[in-house]
């Protein structure tokens, strides 16, 4: 992924999507506004939304974030990672649900 900033990587894979800002913030789930913030520099703040981003980008994690191309065990141990994440999560919302 070309680039050499989050914001330029973004605006670099919408294009070969060949999405608008509007298109690319509804798939993503967040207002047009926040979006083209994004692509203007301003960082995303949550996890999640990275990992959103990277799915509808169609690239891993660390190709979103460091413009390089994940080898195999890097993207294994971002996999390991994101499990990790969302377990704990889980165990979060289930000890909320059970307070």
């Amino acid at each position: 992924m070309e680039g050499k900033d989050l914001a330029t990587r973004l605006k670099i894979r919408r294009s070969h999507l060949e999405l608008t800002q509007k298109q690319m913030a509804l798939k993503i789930g967040v207002p047009h506004t926040t979006y083209r913030e994004w692509e203007y520099g301003r960082q995303i703040q949550s996890p999640e939304m990275l990992l959103r981003v990277a799915s509808i980008c169609q690239v891993s994690l660390h190709e979103l974030i460091t413009g390089e191309k994940a080898k195999p065990n890097q993207q294994i141990k971002e996999l390991d990672q994101i499990i990790s994440r969302l377990l704990s999560l889980k165990s979060n919302l289930v000890s909320l649900s059970d307070a």
